[in-house]
């Protein structure tokens, strides 16, 4: 039963409605009458306190509180009652009227849900139905089944049949239905499901930014689980400029970022990966992404150093920086001394070497300068160094001498050594004289060598001082002091100086010796021989020339001694004297030979002190120049030759060469004649012999008659009939007065004849015998004769 306590009661049909008179009891009232009519028209009694109407019999009862009971009530049950009750203090009655309404259930509804939806958005949800039913539904969303209540973001239209979802959460998305329901009953739409698009979270990187090793391979892997629809992960690099350029391949939910090998470059390189759908692009939605920034270790590049390898001083200090500029973990530069063994041992800190100060010990030192990071200490990866080798300048300690301070003579050579043993760079040691700075002699490094040759008397007494110099010494290198004691032979102080004389003039020369003890031989000599000479005092003694001759040109000797060192030893000076003359010839006086139709070069030299100005060739009282048959070539200022050709009968006879000098005008005749037999040779002679009977003999060849001739050496022992033949030289046409010799091996000992044959194409000359003993180790005996 329903109980109606409104002015509208709805009852299902066939329930039982309870009507209300709307009347409050209190205070001991009672109902003393009550009656219930419902309303026309007409207008018909239902019943009251005391029964029922007879159209409602068993049906509607009043009870004492004056409600209408009215059971089984069907439709035409349905319409307005008014209820006209009496309280007992009160005698009018009181009039309520209350609708009765059958109540009906409503349609089945439809819900209109819309999908997809972003998060955050604000939608709302729409329930209809054809038939609210009565009274009039109202409505209900349901999700999963499960009422909506109302709450801060789902808020509900006053019939209920539009729920508004704000601010939508991705746990909004799911299936959505709503009921229609009334007293009569309720009905559920078919569920719609609701999608809601939402951004992904943040993605996860598997790269946490510890270290990794250029060289190898790194793949960074970038993805979401979450993000409606699947987010596409896309990786950028970020550059300096704030330009995102996109890297790699986009990837569903995951994305790799791949690099095969990674480079030192890559060290602080920035990258992001966002992830994107589409909720990301709504106003006002941010990108989810992780930025990452590389950490990549690599090593150093090789370390510079301060030091170049030029010279530094001992006793200074030196500090010796070793940087780099790459390598990542910062590296750290350690020096390490090379020792002689090979190994390292470390010295210094934080990349410097320290020298306070550098000693001579120190020059050579090895120091290699290490550059190591964690990169360096991967497989396969060497510490990148850079190795000194220090340069120390230290001054030298001591100077020694080689010179003890005994005398030395005059004239002989002098020297001292003197040495230093220690110093970089090698000190050069210099002599110098005592009291000055020039230096005497060739600076040497290591040692120098003070050499006098050949002392003279005015070195006794003559200090000298070595000193060993180095960049190192500074103002005052370390030296060595020596005084000369010198024994000396005389020496020539003056003597005539060279003169230029005219030939047949004569000529005067005088010298001056200076020696201790006074000179015990004094002379002047012209190639090796003695000249008749006047002394003046024990010092001073002269020679001279009467009409002297070209001849007589040449050096003078004045020779001196005293015994110093010994009776041998001579001093000498010399002078040269120049005669000035007329042209002299050279060429030899022998006739020249030609056949009829040759061609012949006569060769006129001559010779003179002062310059032949010019060489004539006269044939006839002709002048010759160059034409026709004759060509003249000067070959040198005294020397010209005339060359005849295709020689003809004319042209034999007598030529005369003339040449001129500031000193006159000479000439000489040279005789063409036509070819014959050679001219005899002269001065055959046995040059050496020895007791095995090897011999050896020469002579002067004569002119050749203009053929080529043969000189043919035979020889025979006294007694022999058969002459055996030696050798033979051939004299060439262009050779004239030659010398030549030849070697015989005559054998055994006793008396020989050796003989030379001489001839030519026009004749033959007499031979010439040479007689020769051979006597072993007795003695030899010579005979020389012409055999006509």
């Amino acid at each position: 039963m329903v109980i109606a306590l409104a002015a509208v009661t709805y009852v299902k049909t066939g329930e039982t409605a309870a009507l209300s008179c709307d009347i409050t009891l209190t205070g001991g009232l009672t109902v003393r009458s009550a009656a219930w009519t419902k309303l026309g028209p007409p207008d018909s009694l239902v019943a009251d306190l005391t029964g029922t109407a007879p159209a409602y019999s068993g049906r509607a009862t009043v009870n004492a509180t004056g409600f209408l009971l009215l059971d089984n009530v069907q439709q035409a049950d349905e319409g307005t009652y008014r209820c006209d009750a009496v309280l007992s203090n009160f005698s009018v009655p009181m009039p309520f009227q209350n609708e009765l309404q059958i109540a009906r259930s409503p349609s089945k509804p439809t819900a209109t849900v819309p999908s997809p939806v972003f998060q955050g958005s604000t939608v709302q949800l729409t329930c209809e139905t054809n038939d609210a039913g009565n009274p009039a539904a109202s409505f209900v969303w349901l999700k999963g089944g499960v009422a909506i209540a109302t709450g801060p973001r789902h808020t509900y239209s006053p019939d209920g049949s539009v729920l508004t979802i704000s601010n939508v959460q991705t746990g909004d998305g799911g299936s959505y239905s709503c009921r229609a329901e009334n007293l009569a009953g309720s009905q559920t739409s078919v569920a719609k499901q609701m999608d809601v698009y939402y951004p992904p979270d943040p993605p996860t990187v598997d790269y946490t930014g510890t270290a990794v090793y250029a060289g190898s391979p790194l793949t960074v892997n970038c993805q979401t689980s979450t993000g409606n629809p699947t987010p596409t992960i896309t990786w950028y690099r970020l550059t300096s400029g704030g330009v995102e350029q996109q890297v790699g391949t986009a990837g569903q939910g995951s994305s790799d970022l791949v690099f095969d090998p990674l480079t030192a470059d890559d060290n602080d390189d920035r990258y992001v990966c966002k992830a994107t759908n589409t909720a990301t692009q709504q106003p006002g939605v941010d990108i989810p992404s992780q930025t990452i920034t590389l950490l990549v270790y690599y090593p150093p590049d090789t370390p510079t150093v301060s030091y170049t390898g030029a010279a530094v001083y001992a006793d200074t200090d030196l500090t010796v920086t070793c940087e780099t500029n790459t390598g990542n973990p910062t590296p750290t530069l350690t020096w390490y001394q090379l020792t002689s063994g090979g190994g390292e041992q470390q010295v210094g800190t934080a990349g410097n070497l320290v020298f306070n100060p550098l000693t001579a010990d120190n020059n050579g030192d090895r120091y290699v300068c290490k550059a190591t990071n964690m990169a360096t200490q991967q497989p396969g990866v060497d510490d990148p160094s850079e190795t000194i080798t220090l340069l120390v300048y230290y001054p030298p300690d001591e100077v020694t001498v080689t010179y003890d301070g005994s005398p030395v003579l005059a004239g002989e050579s002098f020297s001292a050594t003197c040495t230093a043993d220690t110093g970089n760079p090698p000190p050069t040691l210099t002599w110098y004289p005592s009291g000055s700075d020039q230096a005497v002699g060739t600076p040497g490094t290591g040692s120098s060598l003070l050499q006098i040759s050949p002392l003279t008397k005015d070195d006794n007494g003559d200090g000298y001082v070595c000193e060993a110099t180095n960049d190192a010494t500074g103002d005052s290198p370390p030296s060595k002091d020596i005084t000369l004691v010198v024994h000396y032979s005389p020496t020539i102080t003056t003597i005539t100086p060279a003169v230029t004389v005219d030939e047949f003039t004569d000529v005067s020369l005088s010298c001056t010796a200076d020696s201790n003890p006074p000179p015990t031989s004094f002379t002047w000599t012209y190639n090796g021989a003695a000249l008749q000479t006047t002394p003046s005092g024990d010092f001073t003694l002269s020679t001279s020339r009467t009409r002297i001759t070209h001849d007589q040109a040449g050096t003078y000797t004045c020779t001196v001694a005293n015994g110093i060192p010994d009776s041998s030893t001579e001093v000498s000076r010399d002078t040269v004297v120049t005669v000035e003359f007329p042209p002299k010839f050279t060429h030899p006086e022998v006739p020249y030979t030609a056949a009829d139709g040759d061609t012949v070069n006569l060769t006129c030299s001559a010779i003179a002190e002062s310059a032949i100005t010019e060489m004539k060739w006269i044939h006839d009282g002709q002048v010759l120049a160059t034409g026709g048959q004759f060509t003249v070539t000067q070959r040198s200022a005294g020397e010209s030759v005339l060359t005849i050709a295709d020689v003809m009968e004319d042209n034999y006879g007598m030529y005369n060469c003339t040449a001129q000098n500031t000193k006159g005008l000479r000439w000489s005749s040279i005789i063409l004649e036509a070819q014959g037999p050679p001219h005899a040779p002269t001065n055959f002679h046995v040059v050496t012999k020895n007791p095995q009977g090897a011999v050896t003999v020469q002579w002067s060849a004569g002119f050749n008659g203009g053929l080529v001739t043969t000189h043919t050496v035979d020889y025979r022992k006294l007694g022999d009939k058969v002459w055996t033949s030696g050798d033979t030289v051939t004299q060439s046409v262009s050779e004239n007065h030659k010398d030549y010799s030849v070697s015989l091996q005559l054998g055994s000992q006793g008396n020989f004849t050796i003989r030379l044959r001489t001839g030519n194409g026009a004749g033959n000359v007499p031979a010439v015998t040479v007689d020769v003993l051979i006597e072993g180790m007795f003695g030899t005996s010579l005979k020389s004769q012409q055999c006509l």
